[in-house]
């Protein structure tokens, strides 16, 4: 991020100070006449990256090629519909709820969701990005997952584009690595939380650089927007404490420069000059302080906000070079970067070049050290996730309590889809900054391997992106095991459903097994069941009672309920932790320990069952009937059991 100093040469005033935490060395020319002035100076990575002046046109161009080759893997999601492959996990079974709820109930001046878990706080299903509630009150939910699915990628590419021509002064590399990255498969559901990590460093880069002036506004709307469509509590506290150490290590650098020249009042001169970097990190933070206003009074138990069942988390510890491997070399599921490969060119570039680093030229060095320094980053988010989770860390935690056991300091791991796809581009600059000053065979070498490089993240992203498994389903739906929007939510048999029983679905309320109750949720049903990381714990006890017959058959399902519960659900021993059945299944369910009458004093007075019950009578239940897809792709057949009258 950037300092800027201001020198002057023969009366003009210039920039001659942008450069990177790791220490920059750049030269400017300034022609005054016939005058030449060459100058260098030391710089540091906590300083914007000052790249070379690109025509216009041509960078225009690119851009819209990327927006373009973007835009071209969603293709197959505007053919196949809600036939597409989206990825369930914590999308569609959990926080895609969140928009769609909130969006129904925007400016309602409810604050409670009666469809979710029995009537739920609206502060329970608060949404990660503010802003993508607007597009679910816009349009339908499908509609709406995609536009955000859209622009989170191209916001990806826009972003990591502008970063990587300033990190690595070479279009070419920019271009091709911010597309990759715009092709990883991004949980949407999350806003611009990882995707717009870029572009919000770019923004405050620029806002430093006194050449960029005519771009203060634009830069600042940025991050207002990151602000806006990025979730706190995921990583915005890692972001905001990066910017406020930002915003220190700027305001010193500039001081320092002033006052080397002796010049007065240097201290606030040089506040003046970081106004603008000051301001943007005033709103993004005032804007997560509003945006989670509830959930800060929650934690600091400030108000009447209800307790969480979060505080009743039961942590387990983790070897520590068990989880630092696994982190620094497959990262995590919720931040995709497929970066284990990346590993080695990584440090066999660091450790080739190390003893040439004093030899050489300045932007060279200034994109080793960079590389370093990024590596090192890298290194320290794994391990301080791996020392997160030891025992005695764990130990502490737990004997703390409250917000030190539930708020997982340790994703500041999001960081790595950037860090990583960053250290590729930056690979790939060296080797081809380097190709060039050599011929023959070490020449050949390096072109070599960035070429290898740049095909192996190719293949990498490609072969797990939503691209690849939606082309798939488009060569051989028939034969396809993908889950599809259109399987999972099952609306046509949903619609039997809701004609069979014949009642408004506000009054009455289901619950579901071998089915997740967000297909019923999403479907208009009010449910007894649900995924939330932030209901109350009375809740929680109370629905446990309904199972807790089948979770003593279970112990591993037993601590996965009691010492997490995020999801409640009508768990059974038989089927675990498993929650899709298509109609072909063949599996059966029988001597279900229940509790019903805890059941029915929950207000549940169906059951949608994915298979069939066989002893559902011993159970005081009764078979309504049994519903199938018939036109759509819908792979279910549910069963619908009443429960009979409350006891």
């Amino acid at each position: 991020m950037a300092v800027t100093g201001i020198g002057t040469v023969t009366g003009i005033e210039v920039v001659t100070e942008i450069g990177t935490i790791t220490g920059i060395k750049t030269k400017t020319e300034i022609k005054t006449g016939n005058e030449t002035a060459e100058r260098l100076t030391e710089r540091n990575m906590s300083d914007g990256i000052h790249p070379k002046k690109e025509k216009r046109p041509a960078l225009n161009r690119l851009t819209i090629l990327g927006i373009i080759l973007t835009a071209a893997g969603f293709l197959p999601f505007l053919l196949l519909g809600k036939g597409s492959v989206v990825t369930v996990n914590d999308q569609l079974d959990g926080e895609i709820f969140t928009y769609i709820y909130q969006a129904k109930y925007l400016l309602s001046g409810q604050d409670r969701i009666p469809e979710w878990m029995g009537g739920i706080g609206k502060e329970a299903l608060f949404p990660p990005s503010m802003l993508t509630v607007l597009l679910y009150r816009l349009f339908p939910a499908f509609p709406a997952f995609l536009v955000n699915q859209f622009l989170v990628s191209v916001t990806a590419f826009l972003g990591m584009n502008a970063f990587l021509k300033k990190l690595t002064e070479h279009k070419g590399i920019a271009f091709f690595t911010a597309l990759l990255f715009a092709y990883l498969p991004f949980y949407s559901v999350y806003g611009l939380t990882i995707a717009g990590i870029p572009m919000l460093v770019t923004a405050f880069l620029e806002l430093a650089e006194p050449a960029a002036r005519t771009k203060r506004l634009g830069n600042t709307g940025l991050v207002v927007f990151y602000g806006l469509t990025s979730s706190f509590v995921l990583l915005g506290y890692a972001i905001c404490g990066c910017v406020v150490l930002y915003c220190l290590v700027l305001l010193f650098r500039r001081i320092r420069v002033r006052s080397v020249r002796g010049e007065r009042v240097a201290v606030l001169k040089a506040a003046g000059e970081c106004g603008w970097v000051f301001l943007a990190a005033a709103l993004l933070i005032g804007l997560y302080a509003v945006c989670n206003l509830n959930l800060i009074c929650q934690v600091l138990g400030i108000g009447t906000q209800a307790a969480s069942h979060k505080t009743e988390y039961i942590l387990h510890a983790v070897p520590f070079w068990e989880s630092f491997r696994s982190m620094l070399l497959q990262g995590s599921g919720h931040a995709p970067s497929f970066h284990g490969w990346m590993l080695f060119p990584v440090v066999a570039v660091l450790a080739v070049l190390a003893p040439l680093r004093k030899k050489m030229p300045d932007s060279l060095r200034r994109k080793y050290e960079c590389l370093g320094a990024f590596f090192l980053a890298a290194c320290c988010i794994a391990a301080f996730y791996a020392w997160f989770h030891v025992s005695c860390a764990v130990s502490l935690r737990q004997s703390l309590g409250g917000f030190f056991v539930y708020f997982q300091l340790d994703r500041i791991y999001w960081l790595y889809p950037f860090l990583w796809y960053a250290m590729l581009a930056l690979v790939c600059s060296i080797l081809t900054e380097y190709a060039r000053k050599e011929t023959g065979w070490r020449r050949g070498l390096a072109g070599i391997f960035v070429l290898a490089a740049l095909c192996m993240g190719t293949f990498q992203v490609l072969w797990n992106s939503d691209l690849k498994r939606n082309v798939r389903q488009m060569a051989g739906p028939e034969s396809s095991n993908a889950v599809t929007w259109e399987k999972y939510y099952g609306e046509e048999v949903f619609a039997q459903i809701a004609e069979a029983i014949g009642r408004d679905r506000s009054s009455y309320r289901v619950g579901s097994v071998a089915l997740n109750p967000a297909a019923a949720a999403y479907n208009g049903f009010y449910t007894v069941d649900g995924y939330s990381n932030n209901y109350s714990p009375e809740y929680k006890h109370a629905f446990r009672e309904v199972i807790a017959g089948e979770l003593e058959k279970d112990q591993e399902l037993k601590r996965y309920f009691d010492d997490w519960g995020n999801r409640c659900y009508l768990f059974t021993a038989q089927l675990g932790q498993s929650y899709y059945y298509e109609k072909d299944s063949g599996v059966t369910l029988s001597g279900l320990d229940w509790n019903m009458d805890a059941l029915r004093k929950l207000g549940c007075e169906y059951i949608l069952s994915g298979v069939e019950i066989t002893d559902a009578n011993r159970m005081g239940m009764k078979l309504l009937g049994s519903f199938e897809g018939m036109e759509t792709d819908c792979r279910y057949r549910i069963r619908v059991y009443e429960c009979g009258d409350r006891g």
